[in-house]
């Protein structure tokens, strides 16, 4: 009976692998030193004035957050990875918000978080500010912060992560959003039911 339970309880880990596998966020660390991965888009400020979009070791008086390596975004650039992914379950990262304006223009700098589901790509399924930068000071982070957004539905698309300016830029002010550690984290409910089951079949066993 031993033997036949492990077996039951080895193709329950399987089932649940298989259910996440599609949603797994590849390179969501950096650590392979670039975008490996991920989609990226900088348009000519972003390029010419910060040095665009970039995988560092430390920038400024940021260094990552977890390993060595994290994702650098200045104004006007994002990176997107596609994702299969299940109501309930969630996407998490860090982030840090970095940027001293010198100007008193009413320039917005706004991080974003934006999901896509495949069917209507023109449409933002989900848009949510991170955080937001103005004139009057420097960012509205102080060093690693985590995001998270969970899904209400089981689709499939891809996602944002990025930093605009809300008007026109006219002027080389810097404004950084730091990424490091994305992650698809499985319901816990749906975790918790495994666990219980796998439980009562090695009981029953």
């Amino acid at each position: 009976m031993k033997a036949h339970s492990q077996s039951i309880f080895s193709l329950m880990i399987v089932a649940v692998m298989a259910s996440t596998a599609n949603a797994a966020i590849d390179n969501g660390g950096f650590e392979t030193g670039d975008f490996t991965s991920w989609t990226t888009y900088e348009d000519i400020y972003a390029t010419a004035w910060f040095g665009g979009i970039q995988v560092l070791d430390s920038h400024l008086v940021t260094t990552a957050d977890a390993g060595t390596y994290f994702a650098k975004l200045p104004a006007n650039s994002k990176m997107s990875q596609n994702l299969t992914w299940q109501a309930g379950d969630e996407i998490t990262f860090r982030y840090a918000f970095d940027g001293t304006p010198t100007t008193a223009m009413g320039r917005f700098k706004y991080a974003l978080f934006q999901l896509y589901e495949d069917g209507n790509p023109s449409a933002v399924y989900n848009s949510e500010h991170i955080a937001k930068q103005t004139y009057w000071g420097s960012g509205d982070t102080n060093g690693w912060l985590t995001y998270s957004y969970q899904f209400t539905t089981t689709g499939t698309g891809h996602f944002d992560i990025g930093l605009w300016w809300w008007e026109d830029p006219g002027g080389n002010e810097p404004g950084y959003f730091y990424v490091d550690q994305v992650t698809y984290v499985p319901e816990p409910a749906a975790l918790a039911i495994f666990t219980l089951s796998a439980a009562g079949v090695l009981r029953r066993w």
